[in-house]
């Protein structure tokens, strides 16, 4: 059994998947085994997972039989898994050759904490764009921990690509995850288990999201006029109704600043979309 499994869910990803694969096969630590699942996807994703697979014992590749969703990909390939630590890894994105090795090692130096997560940057197609803000350590106690994971969305996720013990990321994974921001919502689940630390250096290499994909998102879901207006409102109702009442009062008042803020950013979103539309005609 190898200390940590990483998990590489693709859908059509030809593009970057071959650098992201690279990444891996690069890392100075080297005990772990790959997780590919592909969501049924249309392109060469295939043929490149197989070299990678014919190449590498350490590498495994499933093709899902039809295309399950993001949420439903993840969560197969967490279930699959029985080592001590686990890490996704988006087919877009890739580590530096230390990501692994600094953050088991800082995990392994601090028990009570479940997740550890480096430095990471932005950026498009290889060039730099900004760093992260979403990869902050929160530790202390769990309300102190949560207030301030609240308080500081919305920014990127970042922390979700970190490294965890796998047996508190599973169990954020067990619960139902049909609503928008759900990685927000898994990361709030897995700080009722510990603390999350950061590797206080730069390991880490996102692609760049188009800035629309989430507003795309609640558009093809139908949610509904009040799940539009305030997107993060079925995930604030999800949780609350894990917590008791006193620690419902203690955390209202960030999940209603976060509902608000992101009213705002969605609102000025559309604004931006209608006067483009209005400008190209």
């Amino acid at each position: 059994m190898p200390k940590i499994a990483i998990g590489v869910p693709v859908y059509n990803g030809q593009e970057h998947l071959s650098r992201t694969l690279n990444s891996i096969c690069s890392q100075t630590f080297c005990d772990f085994n790959v997780i590919i699942s592909d969501n049924a996807s249309e392109d060469n994703t295939a043929k490149i997972c197989a070299r990678f697979v014919d190449a590498d014992s350490r590498f495994l590749y499933v093709r899902q039989k039809r295309n399950i969703g993001p949420i439903e990909n993840f969560r197969y390939i967490i279930n699959q898994c029985q080592t001590k630590y686990f890490v996704f890894l988006a087919a877009d994105d890739f580590w530096y050759p230390e990501y692994l090795e600094k953050n088991i090692a800082k995990l392994e130096s601090v028990p009570s904490a479940i997740c550890s997560v480096s430095e990471v940057v932005f950026g498009s197609n290889g060039n730099l764009l900004r760093e992260s803000n979403g990869t902050f350590p929160l530790e202390g106690g769990q309300i102190d921990k949560l207030k301030k994971f609240f308080s500081r969305l919305p920014n990127d996720n970042s922390r979700f690509y970190g490294v965890f013990r796998t047996q508190v990321l599973q169990k954020a994974f067990s619960n139902n995850i049909s609503f928008h921001v759900g990685d927000w919502y898994l990361m709030a689940l897995t700080l009722l288990s510990g603390t999350h630390i950061e590797v206080d250096v730069v390991l880490m290499y996102r692609e760049a999201a188009d800035y629309y994909r989430y507003m795309k998102q609640l558009k093809s879901e139908d949610v509904g006029f009040l799940s539009n207006a305030f997107p993060v409102y079925p995930m604030m109702c999800a949780f609350m109704r894990l917590m008791n009442f006193k620690q419902n009062i203690q955390v209202l008042w960030p999940l209603l600043r976060l509902n608000y803020r992101m009213f705002i950013v969605y609102a000025k979103c559309n604004l931006f979309k209608l006067r483009s539309s209005a400008s190209q005609k």
